[in-house]
């Protein structure tokens, strides 16, 4: 029994995830619409714009093609669809998945970030743990954020906000054992994963 009531704090935690596994699979597949549908839409045109340049993590690209009306032809013939973007890892790794299974379907964005966010919630409840020390209470973090109506909405989204908030919580993670242990390692990780963020 003292074993079963030990494990009670991750069965929760699976509950919960099933839950809102639950809510969201039916629009795991769907383009994006709603709140920042213009947003989600350019963040997986980046994704797209890495399996059509041959996946040069470098030379990230959308395509969108912006042309004024006074631009002679030779510009308008020497146009790159290279754009400027922040650091673009979580574009990079659903664009790999696309290239692999051969379409850019937005479930690969979108899985990608639950995935990501499960991660993120597995952390913080880790993260409770060593700050709190009682495991039916550290259970209670976690809940708060997976049942938070605007974590719950992004968490099957495209935008990259989730991911950076499960490497923050990561890195915040790594950041507490190493206050704890003063490895220098621990350090490493979080300094790694609060940069991702």
């Amino acid at each position: 029994m003292e074993k079963w009531m030990s494990k009670f704090p991750l069965l929760v935690l699976l509950l919960a995830v099933c839950s809102t596994l639950f809510f969201n699979a039916p629009h795991f597949n769907e383009l994006p619409t709603h709140r920042h549908a213009w947003s989600q839409f350019d963040h997986h045109a980046i994704s797209i714009g890495f399996v059509d340049n041959g996946l040069d993590f470098f030379h990230p690209q959308t395509n969108t093609k912006i042309l004024h009306p006074w631009d002679d032809e030779a510009k308008k013939q020497d146009f790159s669809y290279i754009t400027s973007v922040d650091f673009p890892i979580h574009h990079y790794i659903p664009a790999i998945s696309m290239k692999i299974w051969g379409n850019t379907d937005p479930i690969h964005n979108r899985l990608y970030t639950y995935i990501y966010s499960l991660i993120g919630v597995l952390f913080l409840y880790k993260l409770s743990s060593l700050l709190i020390e009682h495991a039916y209470l550290a259970i209670i973090p976690p809940l708060f954020l997976i049942f938070s109506p605007v974590f719950s909405y992004y968490q099957i989204g495209i935008l990259p906000s989730i991911p950076s908030l499960a490497n923050f919580i990561i890195g915040t993670y790594f950041f507490v054992k190493y206050t704890k242990s003063n490895e220098r390692k621990q350090w490493i990780i979080s300094l790694i994963f609060i940069t991702l963020a």
